[in-house]
């Protein structure tokens, strides 16, 4: 498993596409994603990119009322089925502390899968403007 991190829209799909091969042809490039935004949790284990990981942990802690043990029970299953994605995920600890219970323990819910996966994964990559940094 890669994994790529970074702040919203800092070209970090684009980077995953460059790694797979496909960062010229957009009709190959839908089939490769798995998009937490709109794609069931299933087609995850099944895709070699997962982009919006972050958005995927929202949709299970909504479905199974804020637990994380759902969330690490999906993350198994993704590394057991599918070991050689590219996992795409959005940093989001770095703004405010969220108002709301519930945006708290997102927040901190996709904060320990980072470390989780950075922890699991073959290599690291931050992405800024385009940009990777390697930082495993």
């Amino acid at each position: 498993m890669r994994l790529i991190i970074g702040g919203s829209y800092q070209g970090k799909l684009a980077y995953a596409f460059r790694l797979w091969g496909q960062e010229k042809d957009p009709e190959k490039q839908k089939n490769l994603v798995a998009d937490g935004e709109v794609d069931s949790p299933e087609t995850a284990w099944k895709r070699p990119i997962i982009d919006h990981f972050q958005s995927y942990i929202r949709r299970i802690l909504e479905e199974a009322g804020n637990s994380e043990e759902t969330v690490i029970s999906y993350i198994d299953r993704i590394q057991n089925e599918n070991p050689q994605v590219i996992l795409v995920m959005d940093e989001i600890g770095y703004g405010i502390v969220p108002m709301s219970q519930a945006e708290r323990i997102y927040r901190e819910c996709v904060g320990r899968a980072g470390q989780r996966l950075a922890l699991e994964a073959e290599s690291v990559d931050r992405v800024v403007c385009g940009i990777a940094t390697k930082i495993k």
